[in-house]
């Protein structure tokens, strides 16, 4: 699953030890990018142009915004009057991105149009911080915000009214609202396990697991919804041990992704076509893959001798981006098919 995944490429990196990757027969071209001067990159959303947005690193360990052109030129960005990191994540048709900045005093969500131009918002009764993560072409956006006590998840529509609304979802990617408004997440719950939820366009709220999930330390992770109300994710199965990708409709039922052989799967992201995007793990490497909608699988990988890739966001036609790490640092991709 997602935190299994993720916490095995880090240990490894920790530990200096580099394995040389099993390439599978794959389609597409995979293409590396990184902001100028970047020291870790980590691309979170693109549009149906092929625009990709996200956040680097540089040296003095400073987070900043990037967008990249469907052309491959890159701009860096920051929020007005940051001081501690700009995150951005999520981009749309028209090229507006969201995400947050944090000064002095808070951290502050903002929308970024193709000029450059900001707009930045804070939640109502937002006392320690707002951090939006996607952003629907209508020009919608969610995210969560924190009082004094708890953390709430939002939405604010293209007017700049706001709807808040339990329970508080985790910043994850960019795909978790729909053209419709429909938004999904995960949250804890009061025993720290982990559930998901849907929201619908109308406001209602539908709590969800996975069948069967572990029911310790892991739990059902929702990561993306489509035009269709179609939502994919992953979760662990009862054993605690292995990882599996979702597919939920939206009348509840549920469809288990596995890859063929793999130890884990993790889906990630979906597009309007249906189309999935993930990662899945073998005992000594990543893979990438795009699941067609009728089920077939195209596999990709980072460079021989890295660790990834981890993808983050996909468009309609199929483009995947996200990040690969090598022994020092992480670098941006973008696979298309």
């Amino acid at each position: 699953m997602r935190t299994k995944i993720h916490r095995n490429i880090f240990i490894t990196l920790s530990v200096g030890v580099l394995f040389a990757l099993t390439r599978p027969l794959a389609a597409g071209t995979f293409t590396t990018f990184d902001p100028p001067g970047s020291t870790g990159t980590f691309p979170s959303g693109i549009n149906p142009m092929g625009g990709i947005t996200g956040s680097y690193n540089d040296a003095s360990n400073m987070t900043h915004g990037f967008v990249r052109s469907p052309g491959g030129s890159i701009t860096t960005f920051d929020g007005p009057n940051d001081m501690f990191g700009t995150q951005a994540f999520g981009i749309n048709s028209a090229g507006v991105i969201t995400g947050f900045y944090c000064d002095a005093i808070n951290c502050h969500g903002f929308l970024r149009s193709r000029d450059g131009s900001f707009t930045t918002f804070d939640v109502p009764g937002a006392v320690f911080g707002t951090f939006p993560v996607g952003i629907n072409d209508a020009g919608a956006v969610t995210g969560q915000y924190c009082d004094t006590v708890n953390c709430y998840s939002f939405l604010r529509t293209a007017s700049g009214s706001f709807v808040t609304f339990d329970p508080a979802m985790v910043p994850n990617n960019s795909g978790i609202i729909n053209p419709a408004g429909a938004v999904t997440g995960y949250f804890v719950t009061p025993d720290f396990l982990i559930s998901s939820f849907v929201r619908d366009p109308k406001g209602t709220v539908t709590l969800f697991d996975a069948p069967n999930v572990c029911q310790q330390d892991n739990g059902t992770f929702a990561t993306g919804i489509n035009p269709a109300g179609l939502v994919v994710g992953a979760y662990s199965d009862a054993d605690c041990i292995h990882g599996h990708a979702f597919l939920r409709s939206p009348d509840g039922a549920f469809t288990t992704i596995d890859f063929p052989g793999a130890t884990d799967t993790e889906a990630d992201a979906i597009n309007p076509e249906g189309a999935i995007s993930g990662v899945y793990f073998t005992s000594s490497a990543f893979f990438g893959f795009l699941r067609s909608p009728n089920g077939s699988f195209t596999t990709y990988s980072a460079p021989a001798g890295f660790f990834g890739p981890n993808d983050k966001a996909i468009n309609p036609a199929g483009a995947i981006t996200g990040f690969y790490c090598d022994a020092v640092i992480c670098h941006g991709y973008l696979w298309t098919p």
